[in-house]
């Protein structure tokens, strides 16, 4: 009796014996840093659609105010301006970014619940761009509120819809500097948005700046 071969037998059995998983991976299981390298890339060139749509969302948020006096006369106000900073100032600022936050929260919550947050923020920013248009085609200030009352619902519900997908497509290292610039394109865009108003008011009318801005948004809101 020779317990070396007795042990080399029971070894090469032990070997026959082993499962095919423990053979090395292939090199389709492995996920290669070209891949990878291209993966970022992607949601980089989405954040980007995603910063100007977000851009275009918050645009209408002091559209009115530059052409302020011209609207009130549409609206039948004439150069009353008590009426005038009181229904198109006060009420649709109340109505925009008060009311309209019970709305926002639920936009909010849903990121949490639907299976896609892409088609939750393009779905947000496309109503947003209707609601603007439909500001700008107002003949009745109901209609006025009930628009100013969704595209507020729009914005401010997009703001945890956006930072729930940089969460997702951004590492901690890149995050910061991401939530920084969608930050500053929110402001950039309100700001961008009344000077274009004011600039353009005069010739082309108050409405003229909320369907430009209504446009651009839908069509955003689909490329997103």
């Amino acid at each position: 009796f020779d317990p070396t071969v007795t042990q080399y037998d029971d070894a090469v059995a032990q070997r026959d014996d082993e499962p095919a998983s423990s053979a090395p991976p292939s090199a389709d299981d492995v996920e290669s840093p070209r891949a990878t390298q291209d993966g970022g890339q992607h949601h980089h060139a989405q954040a980007l659609l995603l910063s100007l749509a977000f851009f275009f969302i918050w645009s209408p948020q002091n559209l009115l105010a530059p052409n302020l006096t011209q609207a009130a006369r549409d609206f039948g106000y004439g150069d009353d301006t008590h009426a005038r900073d009181l229904y198109l100032g006060s009420n649709l600022a109340l109505a925009g970014s008060v009311l309209s936050l019970p709305f926002s929260a639920l936009i909010g919550f849903a990121s949490d619940v639907v299976s896609s947050r892409r088609a939750l923020i393009s779905a947000t920013a496309f109503v947003g761009g209707m609601a603007a248009i439909a500001t700008g085609m107002a003949t009745t200030y109901p209609q006025l509120i009930l628009s100013r009352f969704v595209g507020g619902s729009c914005m401010s519900g997009s703001v945890p819809v956006v930072f729930s997908l940089l969460s997702d497509w951004f590492d901690d290292r890149d995050r910061n500097a991401a939530s920084s610039g969608f930050t500053a394109m929110m402001g950039a865009g309100i700001l961008l948005g009344q000077v274009y108003a004011g600039c353009t008011g005069l010739g082309a009318g108050w409405r003229h700046s909320f369907y430009v801005s209504g446009a651009l948004t839908m069509i955003l809101a689909v490329l997103v």
